[in-house]
């Protein structure tokens, strides 16, 4: 960006998260435990829908406890959880 021609304050590009938002978003389900050590499931896995979304990286899923209805929300890495199956190419080559 050219010097002088932005309406951000010095030292922001606008691509940070908070103004351009996530690369992507999605709704996936996926198995997390309550934190809540008031709920009768507290720390117990359970599968619920959650809204999950990424940016530079890494992803951040949002959900709510079906047993105490507590908002949580889980972090991770994409390479750790989405990243390519480094085998899925060569295994793909014998499905016929």
């Amino acid at each position: 960006m050219y010097a002088g021609l932005s309406n951000y304050p010095a030292g922001v590009t606008g691509r940070e998260y908070e103004i351009a938002g996530p690369d992507s978003e999605w709704t996936e389900t996926k198995e997390v435990a309550c934190g809540n050590d008031e709920c009768e499931n507290f720390e117990v896995e359970v599968e619920v829908e959650c809204e999950v979304e990424s940016f530079r990286g890494t992803w951040r899923a949002f959900w709510t406890c079906p047993t105490c209805n507590t908002d949580h929300e889980k972090e991770g890495e994409m390479a750790d959880d989405y990243g390519p199956d480094p085998d899925e190419a060569w295994d793909s080559r014998f499905d016929d």
